[in-house]
């Protein structure tokens, strides 16, 4: 038997114009694309740009209002000091006041006490802190009919009659102007000072500043639940 020659039968069952390599090579891994990647960044992206949107709309919807700057007691005459303004997005059911309108609120009085980051209302403002000359304040318990607006629409400033009326079934007629009109003006023009609104059923203490030949009059009247109050024109006419 002829002796077969294994480099010669290996060079036979080899393919033409191939050759084998020299050693063996891990050939790279092909890139793969991630779809599901993608569509997670894109959103991302939306969802970014959505929010900055709603954001920016937010700030340009706020307005600039007056709020307290610091504690301002009762009676105190409002100064520039007291205020300072903020930027928000105001409810058209929450009374503010525009940071334009800081001038019509420097020189006026508190009503009450008002704390820092309070905003300000007219209600809690007064034009004067004690009556001038020949004026008295006085105080009266109002319900029902004897106000004719709901307490938070009197503001401090307003201007007002004072009307006697009939006497309670539980009281006695009090003498007062014009005894033969059960229903007579007393005072025919008084300046709202102050405005206590109160629980609905309750009374609302509101303070008027009247002459004060008028006062004792007045608190009279008003001991006996005999007093109402009429919104007069601001003109007074």
């Amino acid at each position: 038997m002829a002796p077969t020659n294994p480099s010669a039968s290996a060079a036979g069952t080899t393919r033409p114009g191939w050759s084998p390599p020299e050693g063996f090579r891990i050939a790279p891994p092909t890139r793969q694309t991630r779809p599901l990647l993608g569509v997670v960044a894109v959103l991302l992206i939306l969802v970014c740009g959505a929010v900055g949107a709603v954001l920016h709309l937010r700030a340009g919807s706020r307005t600039e209002v007056i709020v307290v700057a610091r504690t301002i007691p009762v009676g105190h005459r409002i100064t520039q000091a007291d205020l300072r303004g903020t930027r928000i997005s105001a409810d058209a059911a929450v009374e503010t006041v525009s940071a334009a309108r800081a001038d019509h609120i420097i020189g006026k009085v508190a009503t009450t006490t008002l704390l820092p980051g309070m905003l300000v209302t007219s209600q809690a403002l007064a034009p004067t802190v004690t009556p001038a000359p020949g004026e008295a304040i006085v105080g009266l318990d109002l319900t029902g009919a004897q106000l004719p607006l709901p307490a938070d629409q009197l503001s401090p400033g307003a201007l007002v009659q004072l009307v006697r009326t009939p006497p309670r079934e539980t009281s006695q007629p009090v003498a007062g102007p014009d005894e033969q009109d059960s229903a007579s003006i007393v005072v025919d023009q008084a300046e709202v000072f102050s405005v206590e609104p109160a629980a609905p059923g309750d009374s609302v203490h509101v303070s008027v500043v009247v002459d004060r030949t008028q006062a004792a009059a007045v608190l009279r009247l008003a001991a006996a639940g005999q007093v109402a109050v009429a919104v007069v024109p601001a003109g007074g006419g």
